[in-house]
């Protein structure tokens, strides 16, 4: 939280709050990969781990690209 806030400190409220949300679902991905059985099916291919937000004012999907660590529209 902090650090998100500290990043994002100057941006309106709705801005923070949003780049919050985005964070806690990345952390919610890193969370569930220290569960062993999670992170050994995932590992095996059996499962994957997707990230999304839906942004309700805008009517936007976007998903967690892995890669960049970004949310992108789709």
């Amino acid at each position: 939280r902090n650090s998100v806030l500290d990043e994002h400190h100057k941006k309106p409220q709705a801005e923070q709050i949003k780049a919050l949300e985005l964070e806690g679902i990345r952390n919610s991905i890193r969370n569930l990969r220290t569960f062993p059985f999670v992170k050994k099916l995932e590992d095996s291919g059996k499962i994957a781990l997707h990230g999304a937000y839906f942004d309700i004012s805008s009517g936007t999907l976007s998903a967690l690209n892995h890669q960049t660590n970004k949310f992108v529209a789709l």
